[in-house]
């Protein structure tokens, strides 16, 4: 029972300190000036915005982001992915304020249009 113990503490402390060391590192590469620096961290980066639209009640925290992913040279499966992900953010931002035409046209645009610039 002791091995176990130790076993699990070891462990414990172990994904504890990796943990920490990875978060670490991808704070300070997010961090760096480059356009593709936008996609570290990017789901948090978005839930942040869209943390951001409430407490603004304006959606321009999530359109910053949406101009950052489009200024990317490479709009490969990943970067539409993530410019889905926002107009998904945004159609939710507008459907809490009731404004239910906005909220369609963007889920639209990230279901049919997330390849084209916004």
């Amino acid at each position: 029972m002791k091995k176990f113990i130790v076993l699990f503490v070891t462990f414990f402390a172990i994904a504890t300190i990796t943990t920490s060391t990875h978060a670490t590192g991808m704070n300070r590469n997010s961090s760096v000036g480059t356009p593709e620096n936008i996609l570290n961290g990017i789901q948090d980066k978005i839930e942040t915005a869209m943390n951001n639209c409430f407490a603004r009640n304006s959606v321009s925290p999530l359109d910053s982001i949406s101009q950052k992913l489009n200024k990317l040279k490479s709009q490969n499966n990943i970067v539409l992915y993530w410019k889905s992900y926002v107009n998904y953010y945004k159609s939710v931002f507008y459907a809490k304020l009731g404004d239910k035409d906005k909220s369609k046209k963007s889920y639209q645009r990230g279901i049919y249009n997330s390849g084209k610039n916004e």
